[in-house]
């Protein structure tokens, strides 16, 4: 059951990314026309500068504009009209849940990722960016070679991802805790989306304090790194506090999502209040 929802919920969705994926296709390969196929026109070159404005802007707000479009979905889908019939499903609310945080989490990644190859369509060609790229490669060849510099950054990427993961169910624990506005639902919404991040700000604060030789080898690290007798011992100076700062990042996102899902899951299992 939980695969078929998921499978809805991608059919559901699919529609409005495709075509926020497509704009950004069709307006990448526009400016980049517009910038690297010289017209001595006036109004070209106006339409040049316009066409790029709305290139940066659209990149700016790219993932912003991915998550704004999940968010609006899972509160007219689980809190208004549409959630009469969502709350009828023959199914458990953490399996409506974990559907809709996997859906959202991949099309957000994919927007991620969208960014990413725009980039590299819009600059791909330019001499300079064929030699940032070779310089990027080489160094980066180069950390790897180094033992724990793989495992530093498998850490960081399932850190980001993570993180990805916990502002989604951070939004949906708002959003559901924002029911007991029964007026104002978004404002609701709003006030407990900046108080769970205080207070969970405030306890992942609280924690690091618990270790004070690890936050001070981590805040002295330029000092270290400076003292270092070479490159090798340099990234040891550095992979060893961040491998273990990394841990600790992971295992309080995984504990951060997991209240937040909880509170979301009781919300809107036992205190459903839709419009």
């Amino acid at each position: 059951m939980l695969g078929k929802l998921i499978k809805n919920e991608f059919k559901a969705t699919y529609k409005m990314f495709v075509m926020l994926f497509c704009s950004l296709v069709v307006l990448t390969l526009l400016t980049r026309f517009c910038i690297y196929i010289p017209f001595d026109n006036t109004v070209f070159k106006i339409m040049t500068v316009i066409l790029t404005v709305v290139y940066v802007v659209a990149m700016a707000f790219m993932s912003l504009l991915s998550l704004v479009l999940v968010i609006k979905r899972f509160y007219q889908n689980m809190l208004r009209d549409q959630g009469y019939l969502s709350h009828t499903l023959p199914v458990k609310m953490w399996q409506q849940l974990v559907a809709k945080m996997f859906t959202y989490w991949v099309w957000i990644i994919t927007s991620i990722l969208a960014l990413f190859v725009s980039l590299f369509v819009f600059f791909v060609g330019k001499p300079k960016f064929t030699e940032n790229m070779n310089t990027f490669f080489k160094a980066f060849n180069n950390a790897i070679s180094y033992p724990k510099v793989p495992l530093l950054l498998v850490l960081v990427t399932v850190l980001v991802l993570m993180q990805i993961l916990v502002n989604i169910l951070n939004f949906f624990a708002a959003l559901s805790l924002g029911q007991i506005f029964v007026k104002h639902k978004i404002l609701g919404a709003i006030v407990f989306y900046f108080l769970l991040n205080y207070i969970m700000s405030f306890v992942v604060s609280g924690v690091m304090l618990i270790f004070p030789d690890f936050t001070d080898k981590i805040n002295n690290i330029d000092t270290r790194i400076t003292n270092a007798a070479n490159v090798s011992q340099a990234i040891e100076v550095v992979a060893n506090p961040m491998i273990a700062y990394f841990l600790i990042m992971i295992l309080m996102e995984i504990v951060l999502g997991v209240i937040y899902f909880a509170i979301s899951n009781y919300m809107l299992s036992k205190k459903l209040n839709l419009e």
